[in-house]
């Protein structure tokens, strides 16, 4: 039977945001211009050594080193969406081109804190997660970690370095087994695990090296670990192309949205490490 009539115009399905992601770490705002770039002074540094020796004596003293700003630099992420004109009224418009800007914005953030793509490529001051210059190596000699001591080995690391909750990021991939595990839960949407850390798995998390490389078959990937992250949304611009611009063939018109992102953290502690998916334990030693 062929169609009877015009379509009718229904309502799409609704977007619902994935847990596990940056969203708790997002401040929205504006009014101290970090759009231009900006720079903090961490709270506290990494601990190193036994700082518990006789404070007169100053005998077998190891001091932390000293405090230094961590600079960082902003960028623009912008989109758009074309649509038929009669179709859509401003409102409408302005909802579809800022769901699709978050969309857009997820997954460019989490590209860049993980790989650092245009970090690298601009010089910018900014760190990365797959930065093998700043970051602690825990992969042993003898090739990746056991999915179960991998995770093992960033909590170690964490608590060591600060003994504070911090954040480790992996793929969705990766967080999954450790959930199938046992290893980490969600408690107020957010996945943790049993020392308060946070597991982050975001759009634009690959899993890769610090050379950009992933292994195809994922039977291996890395995981890194940081102190608290912040993410930084700056105000939207929304720009609609003027009438005298609409397609008069398609009848169609375009709208821009854009705003300022960062993603960051002091710098204090980073960790790296391979992780063998395949593998949930080490193998026992056999007498």
């Amino acid at each position: 039977m062929g169609q009877l009539g015009p379509n009718a115009i229904i309502e799409p399905p609704k977007s619902v945001p994935a847990r596990g992601g940056f969203d708790p770490f997002v401040v929205t705002g504006n009014g101290d211009r970090w759009e231009l770039g900006f720079e903090f002074l961490p709270e506290s540094t990494a601990v190193t050594g036994d700082d518990l020796s006789d404070p007169c004596s100053g005998a077998d003293r190891t001091d932390p080193p000293a405090l230094t700003s961590v600079e960082y630099q902003p960028w623009e992420v912008s989109t758009s969406f074309t649509c038929e004109a009669p179709g859509f009224t401003p409102s409408e418009l302005e909802s579809r081109v800022l769901k699709q800007l978050d969309r857009v914005v997820n997954r460019n953030l989490g590209a860049e804190l993980w790989r650092g793509d245009r970090s690298q490529a601009e010089s910018w001051p900014n760190n990365w997660l797959a930065n093998s210059g700043t970051y602690t190596d825990l992969t042993p000699g003898s090739g990746s970690r056991p999915l179960v001591y991998a995770l093992a080995d960033l909590q170690q690391g964490l608590l060591d370095a600060s003994n504070e909750a911090g954040v480790i990021h992996a793929t969705a991939r990766l967080a999954s087994l450790w959930f199938s595990a046992d290893l980490i839960w969600l408690e107020d949407g957010k996945l943790v695990d049993l020392y308060g850390n946070t597991i982050i798995t975001q759009p634009g998390y690959d899993g890769s090296d610090d050379n950009g490389a992933v292994v195809a078959t994922h039977e291996t990937e890395w995981a890194y670990a940081t102190g608290p992250i912040e993410v930084r949304h700056g105000p939207v611009e929304i720009v609609t192309e003027p009438v005298s611009v609409v397609d008069r063939e398609t009848n169609t018109v375009r709208i821009h949205a854009s705003r300022f992102v960062a993603a960051y953290w002091d710098n204090v502690v980073h960790l790296a490490i391979n992780v063998d998916l395949c593998t949930t334990c080490c193998t026992p030693a056999v007498d």
